[in-house]
């Protein structure tokens, strides 16, 4: 690593690739630690927002026995540097490479992740099957969201941790100590609870790909993998020393997780599902770490991070308490995941408290029949309201979302969405005279715009020099209906960039 410095002078962004960031945990590499690599297969700007990497970095690195680093997939002008050289992908705590640690704990949010995860161990000099490792090969750890269907990562991950990870991580290492063999290591992370080890299960699979049968291949090992949940929120670890990055990123203000877990049925949120069951912080415990994070980093903003922020028990003493505590110091809390019918009653208080940046609905349809599909049961009269009410009381910004794509999706569903912001926009031009603006973000697949502007193609239903970002006076967005659906592909025919996750 001796001619980094000069090799990160070619790359677009080098701070994704020095480490040293504020409360960055750096310990001595000594042989009786047990060496953890927490690797998120994105790049840097993604991952550093991910919180369930900040909370797994807290809670290894608070134990004596142990020392967690963190790498993250390069962007391509680095890859590419690093397969010129022949060097390895490397942590950014210690610079070492990767496959000199003892494990490596991969998050895969979502399934466009695992092409990344792939090349990250590649980039390592990692073999890719867990067949083909050996004693010398970091143990592959995988966890996250997209574990819930593990099958698709089995060759390639040497375990899965199903569920919550604050308490199995700590688990996983008192046997990775305990054990010497690479096998008998395996064998009794298979016996943790909430662990999955493929290698040590039996898959049989009918001729369409679905399950067939599912079997362990010893006696003292579960039928079923149960997921992990930590019962008791409130007294689970939460990281206070968050780390803080010399470059923006994503989410770039303090992370605070209230709830876990939504108490809603919405067919489409997969969230709503592995996240079961709901559980909260209490006020005390949200408001102390909000004071002891702020100290510690310095952010300007705080955002009460949940499914369904407004279902907390306590939201409104929440805010209260919490706006008495920053107001003189210039942070602002951000409450977004609010639910409409929910946010009427209680929306007043709360916009009266904070620090006007943004709030966040979302309707996911245009029109009623489609909601109901999704179960999403939203009274739009009642999201009218709220609107007028937040445009009124100062706010900047709301972000209302929307997907499309939805099954038995028609083009009047689509062209109620367009209404939808054509009434939220006449409320904003109402209350100050200013257009409300829409951005459309959309996958960025073979043919989308943004793809078409990286190739140098045509992009169909744009003309030259339009941009992505409209206005609703300035352009008709009836007329965009097309290309809307023009550039909107099923999630099996999406072409992403490898490497990049980008989707």
């Amino acid at each position: 690593m001796d001619n980094l410095s000069e090799l990160l002078l070619q790359v677009q962004k080098p701070a994704r690739y020095i480490g040293g960031e504020w409360n960055m945990v750096k310990k001595e590499w000594t042989p009786l630690k047990v060496k953890v690599l927490l690797a998120f297969p994105e790049v840097y700007e993604v991952g550093m927002s991910y919180l369930g990497l900040k909370i797994l970095y807290g809670i290894l690195n608070k134990r004596d026995d142990c020392l967690c680093e963190r790498v993250f997939s390069p962007w391509t002008d680095f890859e590419e540097i690093l397969r010129k050289n022949k060097m390895s992908l490397f942590s950014l705590e210690s610079h070492r490479a990767i496959k000199e640690f003892d494990i490596i704990g991969i998050s895969l949010a979502y399934e466009l992740n695992y092409t990344n995860a792939l090349n990250l161990l590649d980039l390592g000099g990692i073999p890719l099957k867990s067949s083909e490792r050996g004693e010398d090969d970091p143990i592959v750890i995988a966890g996250g969201p997209a574990c819930y269907n593990p099958e698709p990562m089995s060759e390639f991950i040497d375990a899965f941790v199903i569920g919550d990870g604050e308490e199995v991580v700590c688990e996983l290492i008192d046997v990775y100590k305990n054990f010497v063999n690479r096998k008998d290591k395996l064998r009794e992370f298979a016996k943790i609870p909430g662990v999955y080890v493929p290698s040590l299960y039996e898959a049989a699979y009918n001729d369409d790909g679905t399950i067939k049968s599912f079997l362990p291949k010893e006696k003292d090992l579960p039928r079923k993998i149960q997921k992990r949940v930590v019962e008791d929120l409130d007294s689970s670890f939460y990281p206070t020393d968050q780390l803080v990055p010399y470059i923006q990123i994503v989410h770039d203000r303090i992370m605070l997780e209230i709830m876990r877990g939504c108490k809603h049925a919405c067919k489409f949120c997969q969230a709503g599902t592995t996240y079961r069951p709901r559980r909260e912080r209490s006020k005390e415990t949200i408001v102390r770490i909000a004071k002891e994070t702020y100290s510690k980093t310095g952010y300007e903003e705080i955002t009460l991070l949940s499914l369904s922020s407004g279902d907390h028990s306590h939201i409104r003493e929440i805010v209260e308490e919490l706006n008495s505590e920053f107001k003189e110091k210039g942070v602002s809390v951000s409450v977004p995941s609010l639910r409409i019918e929910d946010s009427l009653s209680r929306l007043p208080a709360l916009i009266s408290q904070v620090k006007k940046s943004g709030l966040t609905f979302a309707p996911e349809a245009g029109s009623e029949c489609l909601r109901k599909v999704i179960s999403k049961n939203i009274d739009m009269e009642k999201l009218v309201e709220v609107l007028r009410e937040s445009y009124r009381s100062g706010w900047r910004r709301v972000k209302l979302y929307f997907m499309i794509g939805l099954p038995s999706e028609k083009d009047e569903d689509l062209e109620d969405i367009v209404k939808l912001l054509y009434k939220v926009s006449n409320l904003k031009r109402e209350i100050d005279g200013k257009d409300a603006q829409v951005t459309y973000s959309l996958p960025v697949t073979e043919g989308s715009p943004e793809w078409c502007m990286k190739h140098g193609e045509e992009a169909p239903g744009l003309t030259d020099g339009e941009s992505i970002s409209i206005s609703i006076y300035g352009s008709n967005l009836l007329k965009r209906r097309a290309s809307i659906r023009t550039f909107t592909r099923p999630a099996e025919e999406a072409r992403t960039r490898s490497c990049h996750g980008i989707s």
